[in-house]
């Protein structure tokens, strides 16, 4: 009932932060919850309620099987913000979509990634200033 494939929204009624928020889905996700719902009424479950602690243990158990080391499931939620920052998503999206209460959050964890950020800003100014 909280995914909504006509505006490719998923909706949770509660968060860690004990707020709503709404979540875009990508072509991916799309298609897979596409592919879930198929045939089912809108408030069918698609997916069954997993606790927090079986997903981390799944998580770990399949890291050591395939050979990841140091890895947590937390660090994917990172990965996301780091790969959405370096493709130059705007820091407001960003933060609406990991639940920062705050920008300064978003661009205190975020910012200033790697040390080819400031060369590449910097890059940036050069050609504005060359114009």
């Amino acid at each position: 009932g909280n995914v909504d494939l006509d505006s490719r929204n998923i909706h949770l009624p509660t968060s860690k932060s004990n707020k709503p928020r709404d979540i875009p889905m990508d072509d991916t996700m799309y298609n897979l919850f596409a592919k879930l719902c198929a045939g089912k009424d809108r408030e069918s479950k698609v997916l069954i309620q997993l606790s927090p602690s079986y997903i981390s243990r799944r998580f770990v158990k399949i890291c050591k099987k395939i050979g990841i080391k140091d890895f947590r499931f937390h660090d994917l939620r990172h990965t996301f913000a780091t790969v959405l920052i370096k493709e130059n998503i705007s820091t407001h999206a960003v933060k609406k979509w990991l639940g920062h209460s705050s920008i300064v959050t978003t661009e205190k964890n975020y910012i200033n990634l790697s040390p080819d950020f400031q060369k590449e800003a910097i890059r940036k100014l050069d050609k504005l200033s060359s114009c």
